[in-house]
Order: C-alpha cells, then sequence, then structure tokens
C-alpha cells in the first residue's frame, strides 16, 4: 500500500466517511479471510460502526490495517479475493 494510500484510507477512517457498496463488500470479504490478525492496540483508531467486524485487523499477506484498506478504491486485495466484487 502507497503511503499516499495509506494517508486517504486513515483519513476516510478518521472522518467517518460512508462505506460504498463495493467498500461494504470489501469488508465483509476481508472479515472471513484466515489471513488477518487481530491487534488490540488499533483497536482504538476505528470507531466506525460499518467497519466494526474487521476493527483492530490487519492483513497477514500485505500488513495493511483492514478498515483502511478497503476504504482506497484503487487498492486490491493480495490475495485477489475483491476482483469478482461488482463495481
Amino acid at each position: 500500500m502507497k503511503i499516499i494510500n495509506i494517508l486517504e484510507g486513515m483519513g476516510s477512517l478518521i472522518k467517518g466517511d460512508p462505506l460504498s457498496p463495493e467498500q461494504k463488500e470489501r469488508a465483509n470479504i476481508c472479515q472471513t479471510c484466515p489471513f488477518k490478525t487481530f491487534h488490540s492496540k488499533l483497536e482504538v483508531i476505528d470507531s466506525d460502526f460499518e467497519t466494526k467486524q474487521i476493527k483492530g485487523y490487519t492483513c497477514d499477506k500485505c500488513s495493511c490495517y483492514i478498515p483502511a484498506k478497503i476504504r482506497v478504491n484503487n487498492e486490491k486485495c493480495p490475495l485477489n479475493k475483491w476482483n469478482k466484487i461488482k463495481k
């Protein structure tokens, strides 16, 4: 994830921007992924109700904070799990 994308995703998360349908689908996919890891210290930066199911989780494949990554439209899942989402 490029630094500009990290800033975009975290900014959107902190502002509480509503999720698009595509971003909600990304959250649902990541919620069921076996490659997510919970970190209680990260949980405190996320107060968004829409991402509660992935709050505090990072991806083991790319190390990104999932609630921020799903919000960046030009980001991709390292396992290509988001490819089938309709845009």
